[in-house]
């Protein structure tokens, strides 16, 4: 990706998670009434994005989201089944396909496939015919292949910047992301997940700086935010079942409804 300045090692090695999670995404939509990208969406440019992200030594490991919009598609890829669990993830092959070549070679379904080189051997012989029908329906029901890319670009969300009590900092959040900053990075679609397929690649972090969106972006237009700080930081822990914080899944403070989510349902 051209433009910005790459993300530090030092925040790089705090980043345990990056993902989208499905059912927070889903509970935005419906919300917001703004289609937002997940497990079963097919991707396209301009859909708003939740990204959660644990970090290696937070607070109760309590999660955090950059709030953004998915900016380009990348092409399809090329879809074949993995050959062992070490062909698997990013950069390997598909356990779907996997699960896919399993089922026209022996009629079975089966919870949990495991890679197998015979499958690669099987999926080169399966006629083209065949081949398209099983992408046309992991397609379907997942919204993008394995292997799928998007690059994306987000900000804190102002769920956390609220709790500050300076832009500047230092904050007691140890959330190592300044809000006034615009990220650009790439996810991948990783079916070795059941959900919460879409993943982000921490070394794709590209720091956009502070004046490539308006302030407010993305939930409203304008460079002056509609909320007041407190005197002090507000500590990450709140009154969840787990000490989450309440979060919202409408605009909050950019909008005229408020509806709060607990993180430990979805980050």
């Amino acid at each position: 990706m051209d433009g910005g300045t790459p993300i530090s090692d030092e925040i790089k090695s705090q980043m345990h998670q990056t993902f989208v999670n499905d059912q927070f995404s889903a509970d935005c939509e419906g919300n917001q009434k703004r289609p937002f990208i997940r497990t079963g969406v097919k991707p396209a440019i301009g859909q708003r994005i939740e990204l959660t992200i644990f970090l290696q030594d937070h607070i109760r490991r309590l999660p955090f989201r950059l709030s953004g919009e998915v900016i380009s598609v990348g092409p399809s890829p090329n879809w074949h089944p993995s050959s062992s669990m070490e062909d698997s993830g990013p950069g390997g092959g598909s356990m779907c396909c996997a699960d896919a070549v399993r089922f026209h070679e022996t009629g079975e379904q089966i919870k949990n496939v495991e890679p197998d080189l015979a499958w690669v051997g099987a999926w080169e012989r399966m006629p083209l015919s065949k081949k398209q029908y099983y992408e046309d329906y992991f397609l379907k029901c997942h919204g993008a292949l394995h292997g799928q890319t998007m690059v994306c670009e987000a900000r804190l969300n102002f769920d956390y910047d609220m709790r500050r009590s300076s832009e500047d900092g230092p904050w007691i959040d140890l959330i190592p992301f300044d809000a006034r900053d615009v990220w650009r990075f790439v996810l991948t679609f990783d079916d070795r997940y059941e959900v919460n397929m879409w993943w982000a690649d921490k070394n794709s972090f590209m720091n956009m700086g502070r004046d490539h969106r308006p302030r407010c972006w993305p939930w409203a237009k304008g460079d002056i935010l509609p909320f007041n700080r407190k005197t002090s930081d507000m500590p990450i822990t709140g009154h969840g079942p787990n000490g989450e914080i309440s979060v919202h899944i409408s605009v909050g403070p950019f909008g005229p409804k408020r509806t709060y989510i607990y993180p430990s349902r979805a980050a």
